[in-house]
């Protein structure tokens, strides 16, 4: 998704949806949040994402340490019921637009079913953008 916003840059939008599929996992999501609190959601994604076969709650708490962060308050935020709160609306959405996996992907609206490379979900957006009517708003009035 780096190459694909690198490549668009501001003619997408980009959203990022915590969805954990079990119970165990969503600890991994309000880590994520907990980190982007501190700024620091995708390094602390990059690594959960990394080492989910084997992730403890000891090693969350090192990532965040290995990151820079405030450990208390990540440790606070990890369990805030906001964040709790925010998982479940996000997952919610999830459940509303009938995702049954992830990763989910979504073009203009529309899930994206085909093979999750850069190439075939370039070429869903360039038709997205090519269908797209240009903005032919005339500032000058």
């Amino acid at each position: 998704m780096e190459k694909v916003v690198e490549k668009y840059g501001d003619k997408i939008g980009f959203y990022y949806m915590q969805f954990p599929l079990r119970e165990q996992t969503a600890v991994l999501s309000l880590a994520a949040l907990a980190a982007h609190e501190q700024g620091k959601f995708w390094p602390m994604h990059d690594l959960l994402f990394k080492n989910q076969s084997s992730i403890t709650m000891e090693k969350v708490s090192g990532f965040a340490k290995e990151l820079g962060m405030n450990g208390e308050k990540f440790q606070k935020d990890l369990f805030s019921d906001s964040l709790k709160a925010e998982v479940q609306r996000q997952r919610a959405v999830g459940e509303k637009a009938e995702i049954s996996g992830t990763p989910a992907l979504f073009v203009n609206g529309k899930q994206f079913l085909g093979e999750k490379t850069i190439e075939t979900l370039s070429e869903a957006i360039d038709a997205q953008l090519a269908a797209e009517p240009e903005d032919k708003t005339d500032d000058k009035k």
